[in-house]
């Protein structure tokens, strides 16, 4: 519905902005969360609202960003929260008034939630980072406004992932005994992160195309096809 743009503009329209609302307060809600599944629920109301407005724009490139970055906010944000339960079967919820994590007894969780993490919000190199640099270049041909919001949103949503890294992972010397990854965990974040950072090398064949824009009914020059049968009046 939302794909179409004749007769459909107030749907449009009221969606962005519920997007944009919830992509902006999802976000900066995520800095002052008191505990990490908060934070990643924050996170995740701020790009379900990014992914909206790439949606409710109607560009095909915002689409195509928005598309593919629901794709990435699956994959990513489903191994983010594995690692996160992962983490807290092992030294119980991680908060912020909590006692830290050592980094270095359990480099691949910690490696692990951060990537993943980094990939939900579109950190660079990371297929996450394409969807977010195409359904912002296509908010920005609507609404430059609109654009910075989004790329505000998604500044503070990788600024959350951040904060409860060096929260959870770093801080502590000492340990409580809690092992790293196991091999069936290992396996599974390791197919995950190999998704995002593999696809975010050649994004190019996992970008949903839209349509090609048209000046008119032929193609994209307003050319008629070859194949055009034309009729004239008889003098």
């Amino acid at each position: 519905m939302l794909l179409l743009a004749d007769g459909r503009r107030a749907t449009g329209t009221g969606l962005l902005l519920i997007g944009a609302v919830s992509a902006l307060l999802g976000s900066l809600l995520g800095l002052i969360q008191p505990d990490a599944r908060r934070g990643l629920g924050a996170v995740a109301v701020s790009v379900s609202g990014i992914v909206a407005c790439g949606l409710a724009g109607g560009a095909p490139t915002s689409v195509a960003g928005a598309v593919l970055a629901w794709q990435v906010y699956a994959i990513g944000m489903a191994g983010a929260l594995m690692v996160l339960s992962a983490t807290e079967a092992r030294r119980g919820p991680m908060t912020s008034a909590g006692a830290g994590g050592s980094f270095a007894r359990t480099p691949r969780l910690a490696a692990a939630f951060l990537l993943l993490g980094l990939a939900v919000a579109g950190f660079p190199a990371t297929l996450g980072f394409a969807g977010e640099d195409l359904l912002i270049e296509g908010a920005r041909g609507s609404s430059s406004l609109l654009a910075v919001a989004l790329a505000v949103a998604t500044a503070a949503n990788g600024a959350t992932v951040m904060r409860w890294f060096f929260i959870g992972f770093t801080g502590r010397r000492d340990h409580m005994g809690e092992t790293d990854l196991t091999t069936r965990e290992l396996w599974v974040v390791t197919a995950a992160l190999l998704a995002l950072l593999v696809g975010g090398l050649a994004p190019g064949g996992l970008v949903p195309h839209g349509p090609e824009p048209s000046l008119g009914p032929g193609s994209a020059d307003g050319a008629l096809p070859t194949n055009t049968l034309i009729i004239r009046p008889a003098p």
